[in-house]
């Protein structure tokens, strides 16, 4: 099994593009697209939802299967929910990170409720693997800047 860890930043300031592995026959590369929940505010009674894309690439002779996991991130002990720092202040937004449309399954590392995803990434090919962000209403945080890093891991 090979791997690759990579940076996943909730702000839309910053595109981590992982750079190419290449180990024995099978290289794999893959870019991550940052998480833009845009504006949130404390009073709006629905949540505030967001997507984004992992693309990975492998060369090789055979299709690969790619899991992919993401940390709790820099300010969270756990999955449920993640945390996103204000830029100047210590106050602190809760956000969750979903591997399904449907907003049910939490992605994480496989351990503590969450799931890992395994996609099979056909040699040659892209393959796009959406990230579904939400924040939970209501919470009463100060005006700025919060974002969160994340690292991706990738094992094939």
């Amino acid at each position: 099994m090979h791997g690759y860890r990579g940076l996943f930043l909730l702000s839309a300031v910053v595109v981590a593009n992982l750079t190419p592995l290449r180990l024995q026959a099978q290289t794999c590369q893959a870019a991550v697209q940052d998480l833009d929940f845009g504006v949130y505010s404390s009073f709006a009674s629905a949540p505030t939802e967001a997507d984004a894309r992992i693309t990975v690439r492998c060369d090789g002779a055979a299709p690969v299967p790619v899991a992919i996991t993401i940390d709790s991130g820099r300010y969270s002990a756990g999955f449920v929910p993640r945390l996103m720092r204000h830029a100047h202040l210590e106050d602190q937004i809760g956000y969750l990170l979903f591997s399904d449309a449907s907003m049910t399954t939490i992605w994480g590392d496989g351990t503590r409720g969450s799931v890992s995803v395994v996609k099979q990434v056909p040699p040659g090919a892209l393959a796009e693997i959406p990230v579904y962000g939400r924040i939970p209403p209501g919470q009463d945080i100060g005006v700025g800047h919060y974002a969160d890093r994340l690292t991706v891991h990738l094992d094939w």
